[in-house]
């Protein structure tokens, strides 16, 4: 997870690749600890909830944490042998209970989220931010789209800063007009 998170965090991760990253986290905890979802609410109605742990739309049988655990290593099978079946009960299903609702919660993230962090719907609404579409928008239109996500700008840089991403816009627009190379 630690690697997860820090790929996410990259300065220069785009948003798809953080989202990417999010699906393959949960597709990872799903594989080794013999998870599965997103199930519908019907087929998660039809399963015994005695020997199994659900959390939103997943679900992982009991004795898959089991296997898990013991798959773990060998020292970890050994206490988890020393304890009494309650206990090992609790601890089984606290594991479960862990890794199930990692998965529903992790699911759930998106980056693509606007100022009011509500979810949005279709990733083209996100601001250009690569070359080949910075060199798309005249002056005018990029000046209002810095000040439309300023907010999230000021918490990393100075207004100075940000004024100076608007002049280096407008170097970008004129180099990419007069020097046939960056074309």
């Amino acid at each position: 997870m630690t690697i997860t998170f820090r790929t996410i965090q990259g300065l220069t991760t785009l948003l798809d690749q953080q989202q990417a990253t999010l699906v393959g986290l949960v597709a990872s905890i799903m594989e080794d600890v013999g998870i599965t979802g997103p199930l519908t609410t019907e087929t998660i109605a039809n399963l015994d909830a005695s020997s199994h742990v659900i959390s939103g739309r997943y679900v992982v049988p009991l004795s898959f944490v089991r296997e898990f655990v013991s798959d773990l290593a060998s020292w970890v099978d050994s206490i988890v042998d020393e304890a009494d079946e309650g206990q090992r009960s609790e601890l089984f299903n606290n594991i479960a209970s862990v890794y199930v609702t990692a998965c529903n919660h992790i699911s759930k993230m998106s980056a693509y989220n606007d100022e009011n962090n509500n979810l949005l719907p279709d990733p083209s609404s996100f601001p250009p931010v690569l070359p080949h579409e910075l060199v798309k928008l005249f002056a005018a239109e990029f000046i209002p789209k810095m000040r439309c996500y300023s907010y999230r700008l000021e918490h990393r840089y100075s207004s100075e800063h940000i004024d100076t991403i608007t002049d280096e816009h407008k170097q970008l627009l004129h180099a990419y007009r007069t020097e046939q190379v960056l074309k």
